[in-house]
């Protein structure tokens, strides 16, 4: 197994995937409700955006990119690690799944043990 420092977003979430299995239902739900506000908000959203890194347009495909992988291996993503992990955390889509990653462990997670993995795995600050 690599060392922390040596792993990259598909790696992370791929252990978490098999480390809180549980857990991916939940999370998959929770970044699937997030695509579709971001959808159906869109203008709502976008003339409020203020994030000092990415531009709306780019969380926008980003989103639509996560959406269509979610609509396209459905239920599998839950139940295999390297799917979920190539698909959602491969590239720049682990920007926008990391952040849904994060907000779920803090607002909808009742595990504390999946809230420190994430915690561990994905925050920066």
């Amino acid at each position: 197994m690599k060392s922390i420092e040596n792993m990259t977003n598909v790696d992370k979430a791929k252990l978490l995937h098999k480390l809180f299995p549980n857990e991916i239902p939940g999370l998959l739900t929770f970044i699937n409700d997030t695509c579709q506000i971001f959808k159906e908000q869109e203008q709502e959203i976008s003339e409020s955006w203020d994030h000092p890194v990415f531009t709306f347009a780019f969380w926008r495909h980003k989103s639509k990119s996560i959406e269509q992988a979610i609509l396209q291996f459905g239920d599998r993503l839950a139940s295999e690690s390297e799917l979920f992990s190539i698909h959602l955390f491969e590239g720049y889509r682990a920007f926008f799944s990391v952040d849904c990653t994060v907000k779920y462990a803090e607002r909808k997670s009742k595990n504390p043990k999946f809230k420190q993995a994430v915690d561990l795995l994905f925050n920066f600050t």
